[in-house]
């Protein structure tokens, strides 16, 4: 038996907690792996033309296994498509929270997400940091890559407190704030 979280786009019959067998499992991840291939396919211009190009149909991917048939793309060329090309349909680029990563692997590399999407991944990552012992009091400090990025206002609530140092300081200045700040959990 294995330990199956509950899917939080309802509709599946899981329940937090919930026991599955391997073959339960299974069957949940190639339902999950067939949607993501037809919304990819359907919505997104650069994974349209990759399958296309390489005679894949979405109704190809019907098992775990047939995801080897599914065209493999590198982050180098993604970084050098078009906006448009990466972004599914029906979303505007604009609207997007975007990231910059420092490039620090010869390219930075942009990920745009929903304003949703942005926000269920800080509570998975908040999650995570309670289960680790976050206390709602500490202070949390991320060094990131900053330059051409809108951030938010650091939090200075005195729950859940954030601040941000950027990677390209010094590391004598980046020291300096990071003794400034003393936070209980960093990242980077």
């Amino acid at each position: 038996m294995a330990y199956a979280r509950r899917w939080v786009g309802g509709g599946s019959g899981l329940f937090l907690g919930a026991r599955w067998d391997r073959a339960r499992i299974e069957a949940f991840q190639t339902q999950r792996l067939r949607a993501l291939v037809r919304h990819a396919y359907e919505r997104v211009p650069h994974y349209r033309h990759s399958f296309e190009r390489a005679g894949l149909r979405t109704d190809d991917v019907r098992t775990l296994a047939d995801s080897t048939r599914i065209p493999l793309t590198s982050r180098a060329h993604l970084q050098s498509l078009p906006t448009a090309d990466v972004v599914a349909a029906g979303f505007d680029p604009r609207k997007l929270v975007v990231h910059v990563t420092s490039g620090s692997s010869g390219q930075p590399l942009t990920v745009r997400r929903t304003w949703f999407e942005e926000r269920l991944l800080q509570a998975y990552r908040l999650r995570v940091l309670f289960q680790l012992g976050l206390r709602l009091t500490d202070r949390r400090v991320a060094i990131v890559f900053l330059a051409n990025e809108k951030r938010a206002h650091p939090r200075r609530t005195g729950l859940l407190h954030y601040d941000e140092i950027d990677c390209v300081l010094r590391p004598a200045s980046a020291l300096a704030r990071l003794r400034e700040l003393r936070p209980s959990f960093l990242r980077g």
